[in-house]
């Protein structure tokens, strides 16, 4: 049966999505939860405004199933403060040739292994069912307006891999029991970043562009290169922050690291270039240079060669060399 709109709109009650109709408009509202128990026939394939999905308010819940066009065209549009949330090994609604996602909406990847569409989102979650659970990324920049999230839910873990560059413009989550693979890319972050669980750095560029932005968490922060492109950027005291690549600021950029913070480098003609750096900690292996002065608030602990001549560097606790 061919339903030309059909429009769930309780404010109140869970309404089930029914798979009985091939839908032509299907519109949801009234912020209640709507949810699929069974893949939607695929709706209509014809001209616009046939084939199109309102997620107007509230959470659209497509569980395990499947809510997609019959063939290319219609739009799907998820608009500010709404909610979609996808399960099982689904991705995202296939054969839409125009998806908005408003900068503060949200998609929620919730299932097992699943393939991340290549769109631009407003808030982006990533989390697992059961088990260990890999989320495929995007082979194309990435660009993520609103929050970006890694979280167990109810797996064991969660891991996912850069395919290209992500451009994050809120904040940075990556929780406990979950890893973000940097792979080779650089990626610019406008605001905090936060890591209770695993930054692997591989030989990615972690990009910090955001005024005053925090890096935070007691998680394992592995850097490849950082760089520190805005100022009052900071690191949380006492945290631990690795780097086996370089460290430098750019134009405005600068980088303070809170009392008791120990920053860790390592690596073979590495170096910390750019100026206003005000380390707390600093351990050293390998051979590291500097460009331009460090400050250094706490001690400097070198286990191989570290090359100040090029600058002029403060030390305000110990130099030890091991």
């Amino acid at each position: 049966v061919y339903k030309r709109q059909v429009h769930y709109a309780s404010s109140s009650i869970t309404q089930t999505v029914s798979s009985a109709y091939k839908y032509g408009i299907l519109r949801i509202s009234g912020g209640s939860t709507k949810e699929l128990a069974a893949d939607l026939t695929d709706l209509h394939g014809g001209g616009l405004p046939r084939g199109t999905v309102y997620i107007d308010e509230g959470i659209f819940d497509l569980k395990t199933f499947t809510c997609d066009r019959q063939s290319g065209g219609g739009t799907f549009i998820v608009a500010a403060n709404a909610e979609l949330w996808i399960g099982g090994t689904e991705d995202f609604p296939n054969n839409f040739d125009n998806v908005t996602l408003a900068s503060t909406s949200l998609v929620w990847y919730y299932g097992n292994n699943q393939t991340v569409e290549d769109l631009d989102y407003g808030d982006l979650t990533l989390s697992g069912t059961s088990g260990a659970v890999t989320k495929t990324l995007p082979a194309t920049t990435l660009d993520i307006y609103g929050e970006f999230t890694m979280e167990e839910g109810s797996a064991g873990s969660v891991s996912a891999t850069a395919g290209n560059e992500i451009n994050a413009y809120g904040n940075v989550y990556i929780g406990e029991n979950c890893t973000f693979n940097g792979s080779s890319y650089t990626h610019n972050l406008d605001a905090d970043f936060e890591v209770e669980g695993t930054l692997e750095g591989a030989t990615s560029t972690i990009r910090f562009t955001g005024v005053n932005a925090q890096i935070l968490g007691t998680g394992d922060i592995d850097f490849h290169h950082a760089v520190f492109a805005q100022s009052g950027i900071s690191a949380e005291a006492g945290s631990i922050l690795t780097a086996s690549g370089n460290l430098s600021t750019t134009g405005a950029g600068t980088f303070t690291h809170g009392s008791g913070g120990s920053f860790e480098m390592s690596g073979t003609s590495r170096t910390i270039s750019g100026s206003d750096f005000d380390f707390f900690d600093l351990e050293l292996s390998g051979t590291i240079s500097t460009i331009e002065h460090i400050d250094i608030f706490g001690d400097i602990i070198v286990d191989g060669s570290f090359d100040a001549t090029a600058g002029i560097t403060h030390i305000k606790g110990c130099l030890l060399y091991t």
